[in-house]
């Protein structure tokens, strides 16, 4: 075993500060005048993607003694533009001030709007997803992708030795391996997170994706346990079983033996909320990790926890090594094949895409070299628990893990990419990746770590 144990022994590290990274909304409080006059947002687009036009409606509300028909001026930050020209706006009757979807469109930074109404003004931040080339430290692992595609990639997901890519012109693409070349599946692809993955069973292996609510298999749309193929929001895939939730909480499990299979309703519908617990045991058979009102199912059933335990759970992570669940308090718990469910820690990071289970070894040795969950906690990077001992732990926003468990991508704020694999510990392999949810992947049979580079213009 080597002497750096980067993972596995405790590290004393000065604190790093950590920032709110610029795809997370700031909610502005309402701005008053000395008049009464107040102005406050109600809304704004919950995602926008750089370079691109908004798709939400973003809505301010008046209050004061004249509301209806006022002239609002909203400015965007540098860089952010008006699709029509100007940002003069008029309430309604109810002093409503709706600017539509389409009206804004996306600079390549962060994004604020700002509101003026009489004398006062409300500012807020406006989400963004970077986008630009899909980038790998292997120049032939991006070969092939076309270049009209390859300008704005916004999403990319692996499991075992396939890859899925998705642009923000909602082409998707799939590459088998990393000797295989890069195919085009389709366009219309939903292009927010958790809205593709790759399904590689003993039967099947190709893109799992969704197009307007309906979920496809490459380019055929699926046929779902004899139920309309509509309303599916969310997919996750990992070793040889598929989960997707419809809009209104209908949860299907997918695997070769069975197929599809409603395994359950009310399922919560967020990001980073379905999983795998597999299992390796000759005639177990893996099982599919999702959340109802805080509580984890595993498959049709509540999960087996000590008593009391299964609540307020928010996030689901796992690998081939095992699952990580986090609770809206911060409160950290695993689940490993030969122990269940365990209580690890405390102060866990509740946004998504912040954890992962890391396992691996020396191919050598019998022994697990790393076996417990790899997380982040108020920008420090967290495994088991005690921190990651990484040259500059701080200042992290996001975790990527493969479906094996062996490696790990881990992004800061700040745009730099490290990577983390037994045999050459941690290396940062960017300073320039998208660190947004699934904007960056390793393909864990290759050990090919996959990011999207952020574009510098439109």
């Amino acid at each position: 075993m080597p002497t750096d144990t980067p993972l596995s022994r405790r590290t004393l590290l000065q604190a790093s500060a950590w920032s709110v990274p610029a795809i997370v909304a700031v909610t502005a409080s309402p701005a008053y005048a000395a008049s009464g006059d107040r102005i406050a947002f109600t809304s704004v687009p919950e995602e926008s993607t750089s370079c691109r036009a908004t798709t939400e409606d973003l809505t301010a509300q008046l209050s004061g003694s004249s509301v209806a028909g006022e002239l609002v001026q909203f400015t965007l930050s540098s860089g952010w533009t008006w699709a029509r020209g100007s940002g003069s706006y008029v309430s309604d009757s109810a002093g409503v001030v709706t600017v539509p979807a389409g009206d804004i469109v996306a600079g390549v930074g962060d994004g604020s709007v700002q509101a003026t109404w009489s004398t006062v003004t409300e500012a807020a931040a406006l989400p963004l997803t970077l986008t630009g080339p899909l980038t790998s430290t292997s120049t032939s692992a991006t070969a092939g992708l076309a270049a009209a595609d390859n300008t704005e990639m916004v999403r990319v997901a692996t499991n075992g030795s396939g890859t899925v890519v998705v642009s923000a012109s909602t082409a998707i693409w799939a590459r088998a391996s990393r000797s295989s070349s890069w195919m085009a599946v389709g366009t219309g692809a939903a292009i927010g997170a958790d809205r593709a993955a790759y399904l590689r069973t003993g039967a099947r292996q190709g893109a799992w994706w969704i197009r307007g609510g309906e979920l496809m298999f490459d380019a055929t749309p699926e046929t779902i346990g004899g139920q309309a193929n509509a309303g599916f929001v969310r997919v996750f895939a990992m070793d040889s079983v598929g989960v997707a939730v419809r809009g209104t909480g209908d949860v299907w499990r997918y695997d070769d033996a069975a197929g599809f299979v409603l395994i359950g309703t009310g399922a919560s519908t967020g990001p980073s909320q379905l999983a795998v617990a597999v299992s390796h045991a000759a005639g177990a058979a893996s099982s599919a990790l999702w959340l109802k009102a805080g509580v984890i199912y595993a498959d049709s059933a509540p999960a087996s926890m000590p008593t009391g335990q299964n609540s307020g759970f928010l996030r689901l992570y796992s690998s081939g090594g095992g699952a990580v669940a986090v609770t809206a308090a911060g409160a950290l718990w695993k689940w490993t094949e030969t122990s269940g469910w365990e209580s690890v820690d405390t102060g866990a990071s509740t946004a998504p895409g912040q954890g992962t289970y890391l396992r691996d070894k020396d191919p050598n040795e019998a022994d697990w070299y790393n076996n417990a969950p790899l997380w982040i906690s108020n920008g420090e990077l967290r495994y088991a628990d005690g921190a990651a001992s990484i040259g500059d732990n701080g200042n992290f926003v996001r975790i990527a893990g493969t479906s094996d468990g062996a490696f790990v991508l881990a992004a800061k704020n700040d745009r730099a990419l490290w990577m983390w694999d037994y045999a050459t510990t941690w290396a940062q392999v960017s300073s320039d990746a998208a660190p947004g949810l699934d904007q960056f992947a390793i393909e864990g049979a290759s050990k090919t770590p996959y990011w999207i580079t952020p574009r510098s213009s439109c």
